[in-house]
């Protein structure tokens, strides 16, 4: 069953939609997706969705709250927040973000990965400043240090430490929610902590509705090659989403990559881009100069080909069992130190949670998706908790319902198949007019 069953209503959505592979006459995008049925109560029912995982985001966090102190006072600008131990959670983190090879300088020094300056509470008072387009480094470098640290620090639940920053006055986590490393480029928000709610509740709407149609996913459901959740453009497209190589902010794809499999360069950074012009020219809008693909390819190609579509040359990535049956070999034949070392040297870690790959929905995989699933609600539950103790709504102010039901926009309209036109969340506002308030965001498949 779906995540939270006795508390978030998904049969209001799942009901609303019906499988369409692409095929049938009856849909005009060609896309095989969940489509929106049309019903007569379909725009009543998708708000009383909405406003029901609000409510629940809501009491969940009041919940999570309680677990903290009431309140705090103040830190003083030099008190340490981030602890030793917390530090040596988060540090390895730290440090294979800025070894990536596009991670865009903060001008902090990297020697230790994170300096005393930017563990007190001083480092949390750095606001979003302005910037003109070279000058992101000088103006902001330091206030992005710290927000990737926040990050990592709602990622892996060390709360206390926001909450106690969050306790001045002048910390400035407020005005990263939503932002863009070049202010030319503003309606590409690329850095900001939304991204950590926005691609959590992605995964989760996504995988939880999938999981509502077992004829796509179970083969004792009528799961066939052609009918598998994983063709659809709603999964390719947040896959993709929640996994590629951002333009500034790498951080939060850090837990989606680990539980899908995916390599940091398995998609390309920005726009997608064929690894084979030859191969995929006459099925794809490619770009002949760039090899960028022009129109959305969601959707078009089956998970196989959408995987190796950008990297053809992926190496296996090992699960926890391969790691653990290889070191058992070693330990055979080589003292234990040494073993340690080859498997060090060698880099072989695990690099992906599922036992059964590229398929989270898999039966098998069941324990590791309700983890996963329950690690992007606890992000959703923390950003909002942070959110509250700096008096902010997220989403810029519009909240959870209108989120939700953006991302549900996000993932299952489709205004070729005129599908856009039968999502009313609002009685007086349709899709159209609500997606327009949000194009800011860029997102759109």
């Amino acid at each position: 069953m779906a995540h939270q069953p006795d508390k978030i209503p998904w049969h209001l959505l799942a009901s609303n939609l019906r499988w369409f592979d692409g095929k049938s006459s009856e849909c005009d995008c060609k896309f095989p997706n969940l489509h929106p049925c049309g019903k007569e109560k379909q725009g009543v029912q998708l708000t009383q969705f909405a406003e029901a995982f609000a409510k629940v985001i809501d009491e969940a966090t009041k919940n999570e709250r309680a677990k903290y102190s009431t309140s705090y006072e103040a830190p003083d600008p030099n008190d340490v927040l981030i602890d030793d131990e917390t530090l040596k959670k988060i540090e390895p983190y730290v440090i294979q973000w800025r070894e990536t090879h596009h991670a865009v300088d903060t001008g902090v020094d990297e020697n230790p990965p994170i300096l005393h300056e930017m563990r007190i509470a001083s480092a949390f008072f750095h606001s979003q400043q302005e910037n003109d387009c070279d000058r992101f480094t000088e103006d902001n470098g330091k206030g992005f240090f710290n927000l990737e640290i926040l990050k990592l620090l709602i990622i892996h639940g060390y709360m206390d430490p926001v909450l106690r920053a969050c306790a001045h006055p002048e910390v400035g986590i407020d005005s990263w929610e939503l932002a863009a490393q070049c202010h030319c480029r503003a309606m590409d928000y690329d850095v900001g902590w939304n991204l950590l709610y926005t691609h959590a509740l992605s995964a989760y709407l996504c995988l939880n509705i999938a999981y509502c149609f077992p004829e796509s996913w179970d083969p004792a459901g009528g799961r066939t090659d052609v009918k598998d959740y994983r063709h659809t453009t709603s999964y390719q497209f947040m896959l993709r989403e929640c996994t590629a190589p951002g333009t500034t902010s790498e951080i939060v794809s850090y837990p989606h990559r680990q539980f899908f499999g995916i390599a940091p360069d398995q998609f390309n950074q920005v726009q997608p881009k064929v690894a084979d012009q030859k191969r995929w020219i006459n099925k794809l809008d490619i770009d002949p100069k760039w090899g960028t693909i022009k129109q959305s390819h969601y959707g078009l190609l089956p998970i196989d080909d959408f995987l190796t579509l950008e990297n053809a040359s992926l190496q296996y990535k090992p699960h926890a069992s391969d790691v653990d049956a290889v070191q058992s070999i070693l330990l055979r034949h080589l003292p234990p130190e040494l073993v340690l070392s080859i498997m060090d040297l060698a880099g072989y870690k695990p690099k992906r949670a599922l036992t059964i790959p590229d398929d989270p929905l898999h039966p098998s995989n069941r324990k590791e998706l309700d983890e996963y699933l329950e690690h992007c609600w606890q992000i959703m539950v923390r950003c909002q908790m942070m959110s509250k103790e700096i008096d902010v709504d997220v989403g810029q102010g519009d909240g959870w319902k209108s989120l939700v039901s953006w991302r549900v926009c996000v993932l299952w309209e489709n205004k070729d198949c005129g599908s856009a036109f039968l999502w009313h969340f609002d009685n007086d506002r349709g899709v159209q007019e609500f997606i327009g308030a949000w194009s800011q965001t860029g997102a759109e498949i």
